[in-house]
């Protein structure tokens, strides 16, 4: 799938060229995103065991 977007500002109107890289700074970085190594995911903590019962010898 390709998509193209695109944006325009006028140097007439003074701070337009700083909203238009702001409003397509995510597309930006959606983009160059793939390009990036991943992070790993984080280790996953064991499974909590439940611990023994001090004193419980038995059953009644």
């Amino acid at each position: 799938m390709f998509q193209e977007i695109e944006c325009h500002a006028d140097a007439d109107i003074p701070g337009s060229e700083a909203l238009a890289g702001f409003l397509l700074a995510p597309y930006v970085e959606m983009v160059d995103d793939p390009a990036r190594s991943r992070r790993k995911a984080p280790a996953k903590k064991p499974e909590a065991a439940p611990a023994a019962l001090v004193g419980a010898g038995g059953t009644p």
